[in-house]
């Protein structure tokens, strides 16, 4: 009887074995309950008990915790690939806890992202900010507003159809001067934007810029007008709009008193238009660009000399500079070590030696040296200006009467400027060495 008993326990107890290794295969394989030691299973309660119940009735391989396989569990290297357990104890309870657990606070950071209702409400909350009585409001909308143009193109035109440019030109005029300077700065950015020209053409901001121009408190909203005004005047209606707005007489004052790239660069854009070249050169401009050209300044040099090229178009205005004494001072920029200087001047040369007297006192003045020497320039445009300048000088020849002397007269000006005018003649740009035939041309003619 006993033995019999035993052996009802004992298959009682491989029948648990049996359905604990059965309830195992469906349970994931987790990490989290390994145990201390890689490559053990850590005792579970359910496993412990069911091996104390089979010790308890007599089976010798009872439910026992860890590794438990048999033939049809073993893989293909004959390794266990089976797991006993239910996903229970202190790794199961941290992984729960870490799934239900609360994010930590994180402090707020600055980002370059915001979100797409962010985009359409912004514009128009600079818009109604900039309205403020306020003027830290103003001056802080005005900031946030430069900022949030400069993040992307297309907000300058987002904040132009929410209206802001009436605004900002209101603002020009402002009692405060650092907001007459964000008001500035702003606009100088929507005008880099069609829709912001023609907001601004139709909102007549020109004539707020020509104020801020004259600005004696703040030399930023001096310096940051400018820079709307050389946009509007790359457009017809632009350039138009600032000479009858009367900017061409007080633009020439200003470069006049307070000479600076910027004014002449203002100014450039006004003698676009015929009637501001004719306004210009009415109240004395040739006089005011010709004592520009003794400026220390490099930039205010090279401004003053295109413009001076803009002026002399007709042969009253070429004899009005000859006659302040533009020719000497040309002459003398060709040395210049600024390129753009020495471009600047030989263009401007080029115009005025077209009348006689020009070509007289740039002859007289030494310019055939300098122009040959520009011929071995490394800048394409200042030997284009030289080679064609030259062509001018040579043609004083045809108004004079040849002389004996005339073989002289070549051999010594001219002759030490063929051998390059001749390299000149197989460069790849067409237009260059067209020019450079035409001068040769000149320099060989006889009678």
């Amino acid at each position: 009887k006993e033995g019999r008993a035993r052996g009802r326990a004992s298959q009682r107890g491989l029948e648990d074995q049996e359905r604990g290794s059965r309830q195992a295969r469906s349970v994931r394989k987790d990490p989290w309950l390994l145990g201390p030691v890689a490559g053990r299973r850590a005792p579970c309660r359910e496993g412990r008990g069911r091996e104390e119940e089979g010790r308890a009735r007599g089976g010798q391989s009872g439910g026992r915790m860890g590794y438990s396989w048999g033939e049809e569990d073993r893989g293909f290297d004959k390794r266990p690939n089976r797991i006993e357990g239910l996903p229970m104890g202190m790794g199961h309870n941290m992984q729960v806890m870490r799934a239900h657990g609360v994010r930590p606070y994180v402090d707020a950071q600055e980002t370059n992202k915001v979100s797409v209702a962010f985009l359409a409400r912004a514009p128009h909350k600079f818009t109604d900010a900039i309205l403020s009585e306020s003027d830290d409001a103003k001056k802080e909308a005005l900031g946030s507003m430069s900022r949030w143009l400069t993040a992307h193109p297309k907000h300058k035109a987002s904040q132009v159809e929410a209206g802001a440019v009436p605004y900002l030109t209101s603002l020009l005029s402002d009692m405060n001067p650092e907001v007459r300077e964000g008001a500035a700065l702003v606009l100088s950015q929507l005008a880099t934007v069609y829709s912001g020209i023609e907001a601004m053409l139709r909102s007549k901001t020109v004539m707020s810029l020509l104020k801020g121009v004259l600005d004696s408190e703040s030399s930023k909203t001096r310096d940051r007008c400018h820079p709307t005004l050389h946009l509007l005047g790359e457009y017809p209606a632009g350039a138009r709009q600032i000479v009858q707005a009367g900017g061409t007489t007080m633009l020439v004052k200003e470069c006049l008193e307070r000479p600076s790239p910027e004014a002449l660069k203002s100014l450039g854009q006004c003698l676009r238009d015929p009637d501001g070249l004719r306004e210009a050169l009415g109240v004395g401009a040739n006089a005011c660009m010709v004592s520009c050209l003794g400026n220390h300044s490099a930039p205010v040099i090279q401004f003053a000399c295109k413009n001076l090229s803009s002026l002399t178009i007709s042969m009253e205005s070429k004899e009005e500079a000859i006659a302040e004494g533009a020719v000497k001072q040309l002459v003398e920029l060709l040395a210049h070590r600024e390129w753009t200087v020495r471009s600047a001047a030989c263009s401007a040369l080029m115009s005025v030696t077209i009348a006689i007297e020009g070509k007289d006192q740039a002859f007289n003045a030494g310019a055939v040296d300098h122009l040959t020497r520009l011929l071995h320039d490394a800048n394409k445009s200042v030997v284009l200006y030289a080679v064609r300048t030259l062509g001018n000088l040579a043609e004083l020849k045809r108004s004079v009467m040849l002389t004996p002397q005339d073989d002289v007269y070549k051999s010594t000006f001219f002759v030490p400027a063929m051998a390059q005018l001749k390299v000149i003649m197989g460069n790849q740009d067409k237009v260059l060495a067209k020019s450079a035939r035409d001068t040769a041309d000149l320099i060989r003619w006889r009678p």
